[in-house]
Order: structure tokens, then C-alpha cells, then sequence
């Protein structure tokens, strides 16, 4: 009985030492924290030793109730401050929680290079965003004189790169693996690859067809920059129909079982390897009509731009590479070269759309200064020939 009075007098010695204004939730958290410890302390300091024990463990009691009072309160949602400056440590804790994700989106486990680079091919992807912008900046200015279905083809590239950055914060966060080995996440954002290149194609395809006409002799609109939606509806639902159709065959048995079977969880699917092949057909094609369009144009800068696309082939090349061999951390350090070939082929583009409009500036003052035709001297005519002034010759003399 003596120590349950002296745990509650300890209490209400503590309790009556809160700061006013924190509400009854605090008051009540505080006093059960007191009373956990000061039993605590009464426990320690029961035993006495020899006479006047009793008094020892008065003492004890008072130096613990000291200590309580003094103490801090404890609140879960107040933080601990320290010299003031608790509310911009926990600003930036909070923004690199934000951050972190973002920054990580495009990295891998292991990219096989020295510990010094872990990371650098987020790094080097995030740096190829500049390029890309400037190369659409220049790529739309009226002096390149670019098909106007091109620029959307173009601009549509930005979908994916923006794409890639919740797919690989989803990848990382609720798979714990990078956006390569998330097939459901991958063959989506890569679909939006297989779009873009395929508007870009059609692009100079139209810009490059004879007289404005299409396969069937229709006119095609040269000035419109909406992209042929019912063509794409065809394209998206005869690769669906493939796909589907290999993943019935394989249920069916007439696929070997054992081939499905090798494969490791994260190999790529076949619809995911469609939109693969699709995006680099597609844009190896864009390549080739891009360098005729520089003869038909009149502006053979159109040459290096479809130079300039060739390092971004290569950079289509290298993850194919590595999802033949299942992404293989062995063979990691492919993805820091993917990311800076994505670099350079961004910077080569991104020169090439800026030559190709000086090229624009300079045929078009070529063009002004030029005389009109119609003030031009016309031909002399040509010297008549011996046989006919012989015979006019022969007629005057008659």
C-alpha cells in the first residue's frame, strides 16, 4: 500500500508539471508514461539496506519525480526540436522521400560497373532531356520546313520518356525490381514507343508521296498533323490478334510446354517483344524516308538527321540485347550504355534540327534574292545550221 501511494503521489507531482494547453490526450499520455516509470524506479529502489532503508528509497523516489517533472512531454505527431531547426530537417526528409523515387526510376540493381557509378545511367537519362526538348524546339521552327505529321510523330516520343518515369517508380516501389523486369509495366510504356515511330514514318511516307496520293490514288491532306488513328486501330488490334493467337497456341499444346517453361519470371512476353521489333522497324524506316525526303525537299540536311537517328538505333539494339539474355545483372553495364547512347543520339539530333534550319534560312534567301523567271533575258535562239543556210542561200540566189 505504501508504494502504490508513493506511484500515484509521483504521478500527480508529474502531471501537475504539464504545459498548459496541450488537451486531455496529452495529459493522459504523460501520466501513463509517468506512472510506467516511476514504478520502474520504485522497483529499483524497494530493497533497503540494513536501517533506515526506508529512507533511501524516499530519496530515490524524490530524485525520480525531479527527473520526470523536468522531463520533456512526449507527443507521437510533435517532433523533437532541436535548436529550432526540426521543421526543415523534417522539410527535407520529406522531399527526399518525394525525390528518391523520382531520381530512381531508371536505375538497375546492378549496372556491372565500379561502385564509383553506381546510378549513372539515371543520371545520364535525365541529362538527355534537354537535348531531346531542343531538338523539337528546332524541329518545329518554320525555316526546317518539317512535315507537319512529323513534328506530331516527334512530340509524341515525350509520352513515353514521361511514361517511363511511374512505370519505374511503380516497378520499384510495389515489385522491388526495375522497370525491365515488370513485363506488364514494360510492354505498356514501350507500346508508346511503337506509336510515336509510327506516326514519324507515316510522316515523311506522306511528305514523300508522288502528287499528294496515297497506294489508291486518293489525296492525302499533306498539311493536316493528325496522326491516321483508324491505320493505327488496324495496326494495334493485327498485333493483338498475333499475340493472342501465340498465347492460345501455347495453352492449346501446340506449343511445347517445356519452351514456356525455361524461361525465368521475368522474361519478356510476346506482345512486349512485338512493340519491341515494332519500334525499331519502325524507326529504321523513318531513317531511310527521312534521307529521301532530303532530295525531294531541296534541303540536304535531312541527311544528317537520319545520320544522327542512327546512334538512337543503336541505343534500341542494346536493351534488346539485354532482354535476350533476361536481363542478366552479368551483362548490366548494357543499361549505362543505353542511357548514353540515348544521350548522344539526343545532342546528334538535337545539332542536326538546328542545321537543318540554317539550311531552311539560307535556300530561302537564295530564293528572294534570285531574279523572278518572268524578268529573265529569254534564250538567244540557236545559230541556224550550215545545211539550212546553204539552202536559204540557194533560194535568194534563185
Amino acid at each position: 500500500r505504501t508504494d502504490r501511494k508513493r506511484m500515484v503521489g509521483l504521478t500527480a507531482a508529474a502531471t501537475k508539471t504539464q504545459p498548459k494547453g496541450l488537451g486531455a490526450g496529452l495529459r493522459l499520455r504523460r501520466a501513463r508514461t509517468t506512472t510506467t516509470t516511476a514504478a520502474a524506479l520504485l522497483r529499483g529502489a524497494k530493497a533497503p539496506v540494513g536501517r533506515g532503508g526506508g529512507g533511501v528509497a524516499t530519496a530515490a523516489a524524490s530524485t525520480a519525480a525531479a527527473r520526470l517533472a523536468k522531463s520533456p512531454p512526449s507527443f507521437p505527431l510533435l517532433p523533437q526540436r532541436c535548436s529550432g531547426r526540426s521543421k526543415p530537417l523534417q522539410r527535407s526528409q520529406a522531399v527526399q522521400e518525394v525525390i528518391g523515387p523520382l531520381s530512381d526510376a531508371w536505375s538497375v540493381s546492378g549496372n556491372g560497373l565500379p561502385p564509383q557509378f553506381a546510378g549513372i545511367e539515371t543520371q545520364l537519362f535525365q541529362a538527355s532531356l534537354l537535348p531531346e526538348l531542343l531538338y523539337l524546339w528546332f524541329l518545329s521552327r518554320p525555316e526546317a520546313e518539317a512535315p507537319k505529321l512529323v513534328n506530331t510523330g516527334a512530340r509524341m516520343l515525350l509520352l513515353f520518356i514521361f511514361a517511363t518515369i511511374p512505370a519505374g517508380i511503380a516497378a520499384k516501389v510495389q515489385f522491388g525490381e526495375s522497370l525491365a523486369n515488370v513485363d506488364v509495366l514494360h510492354g505498356t510504356s514501350e507500346s508508346l514507343l511503337t506509336f510515336s515511330n509510327l506516326v514519324l514514318a507515316l510522316g515523311f511516307s506522306r511528305a514523300l508521296s508522288p502528287g499528294g496520293l496515297d497506294s489508291k490514288g486518293a489525296k492525302i491532306d499533306l498539311d493536316s498533323g493528325v496522326p491516321p488513328f483508324k491505320g493505327m486501330a488496324t495496326f494495334v488490334a493485327l498485333t493483338m490478334a498475333v499475340c493472342g493467337g501465340g498465347f492460345l497456341a501455347a495453352h492449346a499444346g501446340l506449343v511445347d510446354p517445356q519452351l514456356m517453361q525455361a524461361e525465368p519470371g521475368n522474361a519478356l512476353s510476346l506482345p512486349t517483344w512485338a512493340v519491341h521489333v515494332s519500334s525499331v522497324a519502325e524507326w529504321t524506316v523513318a531513317m531511310s524516308l527521312a534521307w529521301n525526303f532530303a532530295e525531294k525537299s531541296g534541303n540536304q540536311a535531312w541527311k544528317g538527321l537520319s545520320l544522327a537517328m542512327g546512334l538512337n538505333l543503336l541505343n534500341a539494339y542494346t536493351p534488346c540485347t539485354w532482354h535476350v539474355f533476361y536481363n542478366a545483372p552479368a551483362i548490366g553495364a548494357l543499361v549505362p550504355l543505353q542511357a548514353l547512347l540515348t544521350l548522344t543520339g539526343s545532342s546528334a539530333r538535337a545539332f542536326a534540327a538546328y542545321r537543318l534550319g540554317e539550311e531552311g534560312k539560307r535556300i530561302q534567301a537564295l530564293a528572294a534574292t534570285a531574279p523572278p523567271a518572268a524578268l529573265q533575258s529569254e534564250p538567244e535562239p540557236e545559230p541556224p545550221s550550215p545545211s539550212k543556210e546553204a539552202e536559204e542561200a540557194g533560194r535568194g540566189f534563185d
